[in-house]
């Protein structure tokens, strides 16, 4: 059974299940509308109040898509550079940067 850390919300969880079978689907280029849908509600929970674990979990899948989706590049890097501009993480703007 998978134990859950007590840190992370349930929320999270379910962001980053979805992203995982998301991108086991084979990826064409019909698929890119949904990828970057997928991209544009991430980067909107983003902007929303939350701690460090649940920020970390949705930049960190906000890369996997970039990293594993050429197409999703642009719009990707888009949406975290807007997350470092009040980012009051800086682990997080520095793991951005560092991309």
């Amino acid at each position: 059974m998978l134990e859950i850390p007590s840190e992370i919300s349930l929320t999270v969880c379910v962001v980053v299940c979805f992203l995982v079978l998301f991108l086991k689907l084979p990826f064409s280029s019909e698929q890119l509308s949904y990828i970057l849908s997928s991209m544009n509600f991430l980067s909107n929970i983003l902007r929303e109040e939350g701690g460090f674990e649940y920020k970390k979990a949705i930049v960190d899948s906000i890369i996997i898509l970039i990293r594993d989706i050429p197409d999703a590049k642009e719009s990707g890097l888009f949406h975290l550079c807007e997350f470092i501009e009040d980012c009051e993480f800086t682990y997080l703007s520095t793991q951005v940067i560092i991309y």
